[in-house]
């Protein structure tokens, strides 16, 4: 066992003094710069307009004109509108539950009134670039 891990190689507290952290990105910029070497932009906006056309259950016929694909099915379409929906936004992820949480910024949320949480909002709104919509506009 080495000298910072217990009997079940856990860190042990204290004794772990951290390393240099995550190496550099070589690999993957390697791995980038052979995708983007293989796949030109124009390749990889066609394979893009084919992901969007089996998502909608379209194809190209031999004139170019957009039809109809006979041989789409929901599953096809669905599948194809993740992909597109996962690399446009992300992949979900598990919403926090605010019910349940703990914690002292969560308990300074709690006993704010409503107009001090909507000017939050709106604060944290106006930073990301949004602008918010009013019903009396």
């Amino acid at each position: 066992m080495s000298r910072v891990r217990d009997e079940k190689g856990h860190f042990i507290k204290g004794k772990w003094k951290g390393g240099p952290g995550r190496p550099p990105k070589a690999r993957e910029e390697k791995y980038r710069y052979i995708f983007t070497d293989t796949i030109p932009p124009e390749k990889f906006r066609a394979s893009c307009y084919q992901i969007w056309l089996d998502s909608v259950g379209k194809k190209l016929n031999k004139d170019g004109k957009l039809v109809t694909d006979a041989k789409s099915t929901p599953h096809s379409r669905t599948t194809a509108f993740v992909r597109i929906a996962e690399y446009a936004l992300g992949k979900p992820i598990q919403p926090l539950l605010f019910d349940h949480a703990e914690g002292e910024l969560l308990d300074v949320f709690r006993q704010m009134s409503d107009e001090h949480l909507d000017q939050v909002i709106a604060e944290a709104r106006r930073i990301a670039g949004k602008t918010e919509r009013t019903d009396d506009a």
